[in-house]
């Protein structure tokens, strides 16, 4: 998979999470157009962070696990652009980071064992 097929894949499966859970929930009314941005800005900025990442500094766990640890540390970094721009609050940037996060850390997860020989 290429980068940039990595990056529209993680925007089509974070962005409609982050956006549909603020919208269900009602977090910021009049706002939404501000959580997308913050949502595809959030993936933006920290997608090539972890596509960039040397795999030798990883831990030696088997297949995609490698990569839950970076994964975590992006997910804190969403989190908190999500709570900013639109006002949702610490904690609901975080729950909304870790429900778009394990979303496509387990879309990846399955992908990579798919295309494991």
């Amino acid at each position: 998979m290429t980068q940039t097929h990595a990056l529209l894949l993680s925007l089509a499966l974070e962005v409609p999470v982050v956006v549909g859970l603020v919208h269900w929930k009602r977090w910021a009314p009049g706002r939404l157009v501000v959580v997308v941005l913050a949502a595809v800005g959030a993936t933006l900025l920290t997608h090539p962070l972890l596509w960039m990442l040397d795999p030798a500094l990883l831990p030696p766990w088997p297949g995609g696990l490698r990569y839950a640890l970076p994964e975590v540390a992006i997910a804190l970094i969403e989190g908190a652009v999500y709570a900013w721009p639109a006002g949702l609050g610490l904690r609901r940037g975080m729950l909304l980071s870790l429900a778009a996060n394990a979303l496509s850390y387990g879309a990846g997860l399955v992908m990579h064992a798919l295309s494991s020989p």
